[in-house]
């Protein structure tokens, strides 16, 4: 036979299973799964009932490039707001800061520190923290980009 058959834990069996429904343009209402083999369907069914067994304390999490361009772009904003002061300017800089919860707008900001910051802020959360070794690997990528951005 071309095929070799493996046990599974329930576990790996629910994530291969949870990606048949990822692409919300393909299977808009979910995806499905089954097995290659009708004696394996019961093994399926079994493990798809089990739930997670334990409270999950902490998540970790990863903000995207996108995320990362839209946070500085947002930087950004607030010093050209800072950087030429007037009336329309103010009102709109404090409106900006009061929504986002600035109490003061960062003079030359990179998009390294952009991700520091926003990793500051998140592993402050009792909820979730960053994922150290990704922010790692994208903060030296994002060193690489400033240091080769135009001025």
């Amino acid at each position: 036979s071309q095929f070799k058959e493996v046990s599974l834990e329930p576990a790996l069996i629910r994530q291969i299973a949870g990606r048949a429904g990822r692409d919300p343009v393909m299977y808009p209402e979910g995806g499905s799964v089954t097995t290659l083999f009708e004696h394996d369907h019961l093994s399926l069914k079994q493990a798809m009932q089990f739930g997670i067994k334990t409270k999950l304390q902490r998540a970790k999490f990863m903000p995207s490039s996108e995320e990362i361009r839209v946070l500085f772009e947002a930087k950004q904003k607030e010093r050209s707001f800072k950087a030429a002061p007037t009336e329309q300017n103010e009102a709109a800089l404090v409106a900006y800061e009061s929504s986002v919860g600035y109490n003061d707008v960062h003079h030359g900001t990179t998009l390294a520190s952009t991700l520091d910051e926003f990793s500051t802020k998140v592993d402050a959360s009792s909820i979730f923290s960053m994922c150290e070794q990704r922010c790692l690997e994208m903060k030296i990528l994002l060193e690489h980009v400033d240091e080769t951005a135009p001025t």
